[in-house]
C-alpha cells in the first residue's frame, strides 16, 4: 500500500511569533510591545525578531498593503531559502543556522491591520482549538497547514480504537482529478442576464461558509471503477447518484432550455472551463457533442433537469454510510461549533478575526488536497538567465529576471494528496450555486464561486446555517453598466468605495 494518511496526533516543538507593522511596531506573544518612528526594512525586522521563529507582517491583504518584491531580498548574513508572495511565505536562514519565517496576517484575520488584535486573536484561537481538539494543537504558520494538522488529529477510528486508513490514489487517477476538477465556477452572462432593462442596483447573495455544507460524505474506499461498453453509457438509474462518484459523462442540453448551463467543459483554445447553454439538437450532428468530469451532486442536477446524457465511465467511492466514509465529520463539526460560539458579545473586538481564522482553517485546509507541489518566486540575475525557465516569468527587471520555480511535495505532505476529496466538495458547492441559480430565473446576472449577482433581491430567509445564501450587499450602479465579467465587476466595486 501507498502513502497513507490516518488519525495521527503530531507533537509540535514551540515555535514563538511575533506581529510587525512595518511603520510602526512589533507585538510579542508573551505581550511586550516595542514601538519605531519608521519604515522597517528586512534587516530590522529579522534583528527585532530576537528569538521569534515566525514573524507575521500585520495586514498585506493586497499587492498595495503588502512590501515590494525587493524589500523581501535577504541582508547581508542571511540567506533566503523559500519565497512565495501571495500566500506569503519567505523563509530566511541566519549564517549562524537560525531560521525565520515570515507570513502575512491577512491568511488568519483578513483585513485587520491592529497588531496587537492580531497577536491576541492568534493566542485565543489557538487556546479555543486546544480545549476543543488536544492540548498539543499549535498554529503553524499558515491557515492551510493547521487546518490539515487539526484534520489529521480527528480522523476516525473503529469502536476498537485502530484508525481508518485513507490512501493515496494511484497517480494516473489523482491526475485525472487535479486536470479536469477544479474549484469555483466564475461567470457573468452575456448582457448581465437582464436584456435591456438596466437595473439601479447590485444584489451580491452569498452563501454561508460554503463549503463547510459540503462535507458530510467524502470519498473513501474501496472504490469500483465501471466503464460503459462501446455503444451504451451506463444508465444513471442503476446507480445511487447520493453515493460519492466522480463521472466521466457525454451530454447534450434540451432544445426548450433556456437557463444556466449545469455541466462543466474544458474549452482547449479558451484554456478555461465553460457552461454550455445550448446544445447540437439534430440527428446529424454528434448527439452528446459534449464531455464533463463532474462528482454525483452536479450529475445528480442535470439528471433531474432532464438533460441528455450518457455516463461513459464512473469512479463510485464507499457507500455513505459506511463507518470511513465520514473523514472530515469529527473536523467540520468542531470548527463549526467554534466558529458559531464565536460572538461578538463573546469574544468582543476579537469575534471577526477568529470567525474568519475559524472559516480559513476548513477553506484553505480543503485546497491543501489538492495539491501537487508548489512553486516559490525567484529573482535571478541577468548574467544567470540561463537558470531561468521561461514559462515562468514574471517579471524582468533592469537588474533581475522574477519567475516562479516548482517545489516538489513536502514528503511529510505526501499523505495530504486527495485531490478526490476537494474535488467532490468543489463540485457540490457548485451544484448548491446552480440550484439557487436556478431559482431565481432571469434576475442572475453572475455566479462568483459561492455567491450569486443579481438585479432584483429574492429575499431568501437566512437560518445561519451552512450553505444558506442570505443578501450580502447591495451594490448602488448609479447609471454605470451592469458588469459583464471579473474585471468590469472589480472596476465597479473600486468605483463604488472611492464614491
Amino acid at each position: 500500500m501507498g502513502t497513507v494518511l490516518k488519525r495521527t496526533v503530531r507533537p509540535w516543538p514551540s515555535r514563538p511569533a511575533c506581529f510587525v507593522k512595518l511603520e510602526k511596531g512589533v507585538r510579542y506573544e508573551d505581550g511586550t510591545l516595542k514601538q519605531w518612528g519608521h519604515e522597517a526594512s528586512l534587516k530590522f525586522v529579522l534583528e527585532i525578531a530576537r528569538d521569534c521563529k515566525i514573524v507575521y507582517l500585520v495586514g498585506g491583504w493586497d499587492g498595495a498593503s503588502m512590501p515590494v518584491t525587493e524589500w523581501f531580498i535577504a541582508p547581508e548574513g542571511w540567506e533566503r531559502v523559500v519565497y512565495h508572495r501571495d500566500p506569503l511565505i519567505a523563509v530566511y536562514k541566519h549564517e549562524d543556522g537560525r531560521k525565520v519565517t515570515l507570513y502575512s496576517t491577512a491568511q488568519w484575520f483578513g483585513k485587520c491591520e491592529n497588531a496587537s488584535l492580531c497577536r491576541s486573536a492568534y493566542v485565543r484561537l489557538r487556546e479555543l482549538l486546544r480545549s476543543s481538539f488536544d492540548r498539543g494543537v499549535d498554529l503553524l504558520g499558515t491557515p492551510a497547514r493547521t487546518g490539515l494538522d487539526l484534520l489529521e488529529r480527528s480522523l476516525p477510528c473503529n469502536k476498537d480504537g485502530v484508525p481508518y486508513e485513507y490512501p493515496v490514489l494511484d497517480a494516473d487517477l489523482r491526475e485525472m482529478i487535479e486536470h479536469n476538477m477544479g474549484q469555483g465556477r466564475m461567470e457573468f452572462l452575456r448582457e448581465g442576464g437582464t436584456g435591456s432593462y438596466r437595473p439601479e442596483k447590485l444584489y451580491v447573495l452569498d452563501a454561508n461558509w460554503m463549503y463547510a455544507a459540503c462535507l458530510h460524505t467524502l470519498p473513501a474506499l474501496p472504490i469500483e471503477h465501471r466503464v460503459a461498453t462501446i455503444s451504451d453509457g451506463i444508465e444513471a438509474v442503476d446507480l445511487d447518484l447520493y453515493r460519492c462518484g466522480i463521472y466521466r459523462v457525454n451530454f447534450n442540453i434540451p432544445e426548450n432550455w433556456h437557463n444556466i448551463g449545469l455541466l462543466p467543459v474544458w474549452d482547449k483554445e479558451l484554456k478555461r472551463t465553460v457552461y454550455p447553454e445550448k446544445g447540437t439538437n439534430t440527428w446529424d450532428h454528434v448527439w452528446f457533442p459534449f464531455e464533463s468530469i463532474v462528482g454525483e451532486a452536479e450529475l445528480r442536477l442535470a439528471v433531474e433537469q432532464k438533460w441528455p446524457l450518457m455516463i461513459k465511465e464512473c469512479w463510485l467511492f464507499a457507500d455513505e454510510k459506511a463507518n470511513n466514509a465520514r473523514p472530515a465529520r469529527k473536523w467540520s463539526t468542531t470548527l463549526r461549533t467554534l466558529r458559531e460560539a464565536c460572538k461578538d458579545e463573546r469574544e468582543g473586538l476579537l469575534g471577526p478575526l477568529l470567525r474568519s481564522a475559524l472559516r480559513a482553517l476548513l477553506i484553505k485546509a480543503i485546497g491543501g488536497f489538492h495539491r501537487r507541489g508548489r512553486v516559490e518566486q525567484v529573482e535571478t540575475p541577468h548574467e544567470r538567465a540561463e537558470e531561468v525557465d521561461p514559462m515562468g516569468i514574471l517579471e524582468v527587471t533592469p537588474t533581475t529576471i522574477r519567475w516562479e520555480r516548482p517545489i516538489a511535495i513536502d514528503p511529510h505532505m505526501a499523505a495530504f494528496q486527495h485531490p478526490e476529496w476537494s474535488a467532490i466538495v468543489w463540485s457540490r458547492a457548485r451544484a448548491r450555486l446552480a440550484r439557487a441559480a436556478l431559482e431565481v430565473g432571469h434576475n442572475l446576472i453572475g455566479l462568483r464561486t459561492d455567491a450569486l449577482l443579481l438585479s432584483n433581491d429574492p429575499h431568501w430567509e437566512d437560518d445561519g446555517k451552512p450553505g444558506t445564501f442570505r443578501l450580502k450587499e447591495v451594490i448602488p450602479l448609479n447609471g454605470k453598466p451592469v458588469p459583464h465579467d471579473e474585471v468590469s465587476y472589480r472596476k465597479l466595486l473600486r468605483e463604488v468605495k472611492n464614491g
